[in-house]
């Protein structure tokens, strides 16, 4: 079933077990515990919490992850009557590190992509539900506020150098090269940016003139033609531990955990 048209025959079906079960906030707004079920009944069971106010679902392992997130997006996304896109955007995963963070080890791209969409999703109050396991929420982070300001927000007619655009790319978890052709890549020729965020199906091509932004357009990076023409975009970072700035820019801002996002959003904790 297509979540772009969610069923409303589906979602009171969802509604109404969700009563029978007992499922909600209790009386004292303490969720209510889901331990003892299995995977999707937790999905189910967090989802029904998420429709009502954001969620963070703790789970013991990272291999829990992605199927608690597809059958969260699933849920909540008939729940709430959320498009495919939207349920994306707003049920996401929070991965650990699979490797010592304070080591010379660098963990993979996917994963500290990952981490950064989703707390930049929680800095800006979008995300409804979040999956994470225990290891993942242990290292300490940069703070909500430093997120917001990570974000990069561009629109047609709108005012940056290129130069300030690359600058502000490599800040937040960005790499160069020339051409395009995954996920947290840009490239710099002349007045042009090209730039493959994550989670995007398509990289999208900044031309500027001057300061001024041109144009942006979502591209085939195989035969680079324009697909599409985009009047705003939103950049989100790609790491969860961003540089300070203003201070010392050489210096990575630590100065948060996991629980500043929590309370920054006011989310509900389950511990399944």
């Amino acid at each position: 079933m297509s979540l772009d048209t969610p069923s409303l025959a589906l979602r009171h079906l969802l509604k109404t077990t969700a009563v029978k079960s007992g499922l909600g906030r209790s009386s004292s707004g303490t969720p209510a515990s889901i331990t003892g079920l299995t995977p999707t009944a937790q999905a189910f069971a967090a989802s029904v919490f998420a429709s009502e106010t954001p969620v963070i679902l703790i789970v013991p392992v990272d291999r829990d992850i992605d199927r608690l997130v597809a059958d969260g997006r699933f849920f909540l996304g008939a729940l709430s009557g959320l498009t495919e896109a939207q349920a994306k955007r707003r049920i996401l995963p929070f991965p650990s590190y699979e490797v010592d963070p304070y080591r010379e080890i660098e963990p993979h791209f996917e994963i500290t992509a990952a981490r950064g969409l989703t707390l930049a999703a929680l800095a800006q109050h979008r995300a409804r539900l979040v999956i994470a396991s225990v290891a993942a929420v242990l290292p300490r982070l940069s703070p909500p506020s430093r997120m917001l300001d990570a974000v990069i927000e561009l629109r047609s007619s709108g005012e940056l150098s290129p130069t300030e655009l690359v600058d502000r790319l490599i800040q937040i978890g960005f790499s160069r090269t020339d051409p395009v052709e995954s996920h947290g890549q840009f490239c710099l020729r002349g007045g042009i940016v090209d730039i493959f965020p994550a989670g995007d199906a398509e990289p999208v091509r900044i031309e500027f003139a001057g300061d001024t932004i041109e144009s942006l357009r979502r591209f085939n990076p195989s035969t680079q033609r324009s697909i599409a023409t985009l009047d705003r975009m939103s950049i989100q970072p790609l790491s969860d531990q961003l540089e300070m700035i203003q201070d010392d820019p050489e210096s990575v801002n630590r100065q948060a955990t996991f629980r500043d996002y929590i309370q920054h959003i006011g989310a509900e904790v389950i511990v399944s």
